[in-house]
């Protein structure tokens, strides 16, 4: 149990830290990100129009892990798969936005969304959840 609990608040922990960027894109609040611009070609920044549709999939992503904690908390079998779909927004919008992102912060983000999808992926996904869930 808890087990079970310290998972649901490192899930809630790194879901609430996927707002910074949405207060980087639709705010004038300096959450510390450098003045570099994501990956891609183009230059974009967090406050242009991909850096706001990129701002949806982080609050999605952020949704996903507070949804994932509720179920994990309350023993639901669907959890995993929350967690799963929201790493993998997290991840995905993460590479992108590798520049721009605070290097603490990056090695954070990618550490807690391989360790989710790598725990919840594997063949060994059924045993972790039995662990987990004692």
């Amino acid at each position: 149990m808890l087990l079970r609990w310290g998972l649901a608040i490192v899930l809630v922990m790194h879901g609430l830290g996927h707002a910074m960027f949405a207060m980087a894109a639709w705010t004038k609040i300096d959450v510390g990100f450098t003045a570099s611009p994501w990956m891609l070609p183009g230059g974009m920044m967090p406050d242009s129009l991909m850096g706001r549709i990129s701002a949806v999939v982080w609050l999605l992503a952020l949704a996903g892990f507070l949804i994932a904690a509720v179920g994990l908390v309350t023993s639901a079998a669907w959890w995993p798969g929350y967690a799963v779909g929201a790493a993998t927004l997290s991840l995905a919008v993460l590479l992108l936005w590798w520049n721009t992102i605070t290097p603490g912060s990056r090695v954070w983000v990618a550490f807690v969304d391989v360790a989710v999808l790598f725990a919840l992926l594997g063949p060994w996904k059924a045993r972790v959840v039995e662990i987990i869930a004692q």
